[in-house]
């Protein structure tokens, strides 16, 4: 039986490849893709709901609901009276407190919440605006709290807030901006009467201290106690303003994070396309790792048009420590990689024995990455008048990350290159990356390649070596006449050649191997290009029932399945004796 005009899928189940793999064999071994299937149009779904939207009346019941005129007139008057009296009795036992905004609420509270719903009282601790828009409200904020204590200051020059002593460190404009906010107007919900204890709420040793510098030289200092005993709230006081004050988190919580907090975390981003390229895609162009989780440094980049046929059916190849295709799983995971964003600053300015203790000296992984956009254009080629796709990439931007350790929760302690500061990143960003290595991502096929690029296999069974040698007829259509294979005089069926070329794409890594080889090779093959350039040559050693040792031209060293070998070797005899070649599943 010989193999003719299979479909992707028919080739899965034969080889045991995956379905994208599969097309990909059916291109190389035939020269041609399958014809696009056309979408199959579906019918709309019944509308099942309809009976919803028709109302039901249930006569019977309605005739009973009815009552006379008398009686609906009695039981509404009954009605009437009793909410007049549970009005009088509300207004009774709870007092309504009054008094107009920024006025004090009486009543024993003991430092407990006192808010008033009814009126909606609040109190206005401070209010700072400016005379004009453009004019900036703050000019600085010092903050101590329990973690840290640390000045923002507004730079006229760049028209940003900066860390005082880390004027280096780009801060985040919706931190910033949200404090600068918060010293500028707060309101509070509610006044605590029965204050003479400052400990009583925190206030005595504040969980914050806030002092701001406004634009026109006044200063306010405001200090944040305990969280109220309903959550969500805290207790504040104002310098030279009596009482406390309870105050939601959202208009305080910020004072209560570290200066670090306010860096901007954004530690890699992507490229920008140009407004007029509908086909530009930010990308990641190419990635080397390397450090102590990568004693084998590993090289990925993105396909070019100058990688040739050989390589067209991949997005990504490796190349270091050998050029091969990258698995369609990792180059997806790689593509969409093109940004970062750390959690946050966990160190600024770290000195040489922080970096030494978070691993620095000594890390896990080193990433050197460059970033791109990538785009489509039609060219059209000068001396045949045909227009071809060309990928092109533009806006290219490097950088480098180094990741010293891992936290107890599992976290990467990162730092930029041109960024003085460790930065925490949660590892599911950088998952499909930094995680990389040669065997989890080349590709499993060893001799994926054109076969309208190829003139020679070498093929050595126990010593005896075959060479087939390829004459490629592009002119005919007939696929049968296009290619012609011979062994010195002897000529060999093109269909049953084609079949067992598929069989030899279909060989594969199994596992890695750490240790060389050892005895004879039992199968030797070697593919050489139209150049004369040898693409792969590889050495197979039994090493046991189900596995054969490998070993490339190159010096990788890999694993396959023994039965893959038996069989393959089986129907090369098929072939040198004129048998059909089969295809079969082992």
């Amino acid at each position: 039986m010989s193999l003719d005009e299979n479909k992707p899928n028919e080739l899965a189940e034969e080889t045991g490849a995956t379905a994208d793999t599969a097309e990909h064999m059916a291109d190389i071994v035939y020269g041609y893709g399958d014809p696009e299937e056309e979408p199959i149009e579906q019918e709309s779904e019944n509308k099942r709901f309809d009976a919803f939207a028709q109302p039901v009346f249930h006569e019977e019941k309605a005739r009973k609901s009815k009552m006379n005129k008398r009686t609906r007139t009695l039981l509404l008057t009954a009605l009437v009276a009793v909410v007049l009296a549970l009005a009088v009795l509300a207004v009774t036992l709870f007092p309504i407190g009054g008094g107009a905004s920024g006025s004090d609420v009486s009543g024993d509270t003991s430092g407990s919440d006192t808010s008033d719903n009814s009126t909606n009282t609040t109190y206005t601790l401070l209010d700072k605006t400016g005379e004009e828009e453009d004019t900036v409200v703050v000019k600085q904020l010092e903050i101590t709290n329990a973690d840290d204590t640390y000045t923002v200051v507004y730079n006229e020059k760049d028209k940003v807030y900066k860390l005082k002593g880390y004027e280096d460190l780009t801060l985040d404009t919706d931190g910033t901006d949200s404090l600068s906010a918060s010293i500028s107007s707060l309101i509070a919900s509610d006044k605590v009467t029965a204050a003479d204890n400052l400990a009583d709420f925190g206030l005595d040793k504040p969980k914050a201290t806030v002092t701001g510098t406004y634009h026109d030289d006044t200063t306010a200092t405001l200090y944040i106690g305990n969280e109220t005993p309903t959550t969500g709230n805290y207790y504040v006081s104002v310098k030279d303003k009596e009482g406390v004050y309870i105050c939601s988190s959202d208009a305080v919580s910020a004072f209560l994070a570290t200066g670090a907090m306010y860096v901007q975390t954004s530690l890699i981003t992507a490229p920008e396309v140009k407004s007029d390229d509908a086909n530009g895609t930010p990308a990641l162009r190419e990635v080397t790792l390397s450090g102590k989780s990568h004693p084998e440094p590993l090289t990925i980049r993105r396909k070019v048009d100058a990688d040739g046929d050989t390589f067209s059916f991949y997005t990504y190849i490796i190349t270091q420590p050998y050029k091969r295709g990258v698995a369609d799983e990792a180059a997806n995971q790689l593509s969409a990689f093109t940004s970062l964003t750390a959690n946050q600053a966990v160190i600024l300015h770290p000195t040489a024995d922080q970096k030494a203790t978070m691993g620095f000296n000594d890390p896990l992984t080193v990433m050197n990455l460059t970033l791109c956009v990538i785009t489509t254009n039609d060219e059209e080629n000068s001396a045949t008048g045909e227009t071809a796709s060309v990928t092109e990439f533009y806006n290219t931007s490097k950088a480098k990350l180094t990741v010293g350790s891992k936290d107890e929760d599992g976290n990467y302690l990162v730092m930029m290159d041109g960024i003085d500061a460790i930065f925490l990143v949660n590892a599911s960003s950088l998952t499909g990356v930094i995680d990389r290595n040669f065997d989890n991502t080349v590709t499993d096929l060893l001799f994926l390649k054109d076969i309208t690029s190829v003139k020679q296999i070498d093929v050595t069974v126990n010593g005896v070596k075959h060479t087939l040698t390829l004459t490629h007829h592009p002119e005919e259509e007939d696929r049968d006449l296009s290619l012609e294979v011979k062994n010195g005089d002897s000529q060999y069926s093109t269909p049953d050649f084609r079949t067992l070329y598929q069989l030899m794409m279909g060989l594969s890594r199994y596992e890695s191997l750490e240790k060389e080889p050892t005895g004879e090779p039992t199968l030797e093959l070697a593919v050489i290009d139209t150049n004369g350039k040898t693409h792969l040559s590889a050495q197979f050693y039994p090493a046991s029932g189900s596995i054969y040792h490998v070993r490339t031209s190159e010096g990788e060293l890999f694993t396959t399945k023994a039965s893959s070998i038996t069989h393959f070797i089986k129907q090369v005899n098929n072939l040198l004796n004129g048998k059909t070649v089969l295809v079969e599943s082992y």
